[in-house]
């Protein structure tokens, strides 16, 4: 993505005054130009309307590190609020540094909503702004703007919001609540790969299995006609869906998770599958032969014999792609048409593979057309709910159509 000045005028701008800042520029003076400005600043100059539908995470002001960071900032005499916060991480258009009488204030551009705001820090921008009238002593909080990383947002707030406290990932493991899951997957050969808990070693973190099955969740996204929503949670808030997992254990028999058991592994194979597929269905059906997939936005091709591992391949297999989840996870997850419930357990009403098969080209055309409708951003190709619902209509029919 390139930092530039251009739409400017379009921009929500937010100015404010900072004690301290650093403005950093990568490839300074070029197209791909991008901007890191850190500063701190006294918490009774945030600006309140900074945008939150980027922030990954559900925020509960109950929790103890909350209850923490108010603490912090309202009893404690000392001013080294942001020695003992992480701060506010913030991605922008654009960003500039401006001095006005000897002082120095930021401009941020906020562009597009779902990639400009808060990545990171939203309890603690969100404490401050409920709680700044009651704070008495000097306060202040460190801030990061970043510019130019929209084509790789999605893994940015991922990676910030990888912490996941104890009770919510970690807590679900000692007390076995995926043991269902192992036993599923048990004779998988990716079952070694998998990381149930922090620090442990595997390349398939367990948040991304339950972010998966979440898709195929028909108690919380039921297939029944006008009343359809679609799981782009799954893509870009895997925090709430480690929650989900967690309230809905409580359920017992009337687990969805655990009603699915039996559809996990297909579930891994159809993500798997259809991860293959793709750059044929796409040089076949889309470019007619013509295009290259490694030159969609988002899509990383080998270079120099390199070849990207596919996690859940039933034997050691690699593609020479990698494919963004913001291609993927709308596909895969247009699939749940494919569940039912019978006797309390969930079961395929037809052979996704099959169909897969059958419409992946079609599927794979209405794809990339969405994709380059939302400026060729694979971000916001993972949250278009547009496209998610496009491709369950056309699972949908083809399910449909095989019936008659």
């Amino acid at each position: 993505m390139v930092t530039n000045k251009k739409r400017l005028e379009e921009c929500t701008v937010l100015e404010f005054k900072v004690d301290t800042v650093r403005l950093i520029s990568e490839n300074k003076g070029k197209e791909d130009e991008q901007l890191l400005a850190i500063m701190r600043i006294n918490v009774q100059d945030l600006p309140g309307n900074i945008w939150m539908e980027t922030n990954l995470r559900e925020r509960n002001f109950k929790t103890q590190v909350a209850q923490k960071i108010k603490k912090s900032l309202i009893e404690s005499p000392n001013d080294n609020f942001h020695l003992l916060n992480r701060g506010i991480l913030i991605s922008a258009h654009y960003v500039e540094v401006i001095e006005k009488e000897s002082e120095k204030y930021v401009r941020i551009y906020l562009l597009h909503k779902g990639l400009h705001g808060s990545v990171d820090g939203g309890h603690t921008l969100e404490i401050i702004k409920k709680y700044k009238h009651q704070i008495i002593n000097k306060k202040r909080v460190t801030i990061e703007v970043m510019t130019g990383v929209e084509d790789y947002f999605e893994e940015l707030a991922d990676a910030r919001n990888t912490y996941v406290k104890v009770e919510d990932k970690s807590k679900l493991e000692l007390e076995k609540k995926f043991d269902f899951i192992k036993k599923a997957i048990a004779h998988k050969r990716y079952a070694k790969d998998i990381a149930y808990k922090d620090n442990e070693e595997g390349s398939i973190d367990v948040r991304d299995i339950v972010a998966i099955l979440s898709m195929f969740n028909i108690s919380r996204y039921p297939n029944k006609q006008g009343e359809q929503n679609y799981p782009t949670a799954a893509y870009s808030r895997k925090a709430m869906c480690i929650n989900w997992y967690r309230e809905d254990y409580e359920k017992g028999s009337n687990n969805p998770y655990k009603k699915m058991t039996g559809l996990i592994t297909d579930i891994l194979e159809l993500l798997d599958r259809v991860q293959a597929d793709l750059p044929n269905f796409y040089s076949t059906s889309v470019a007619n032969g013509k295009g290259q997939y490694g030159r969609i936005k988002g899509v990383t091709p080998g270079k120099g014999g390199r070849k990207f591992k596919r996690l859940f391949a039933d034997e050691v297999a690699y593609t020479e792609y990698s494919t963004p989840n913001g291609f993927i996870y709308p596909i895969v997850g247009a699939f749940r048409y494919l569940i039912e419930e019978v006797n309390g357990v969930y079961r395929w009403k037809a052979d996704p593979f099959e169909i897969w098969k059958k419409i992946g080209p079609y599927l794979t055309l209405i794809l990339i057309d969405a994709h380059r409708g939302v400026g060729n951003n694979p971000n916001s190709t993972g949250k278009f709910i547009s496209l998610w619902g496009h491709l369950y209509d056309k699972v949908k029919i083809a399910y449909l159509d095989s019936q008659e």
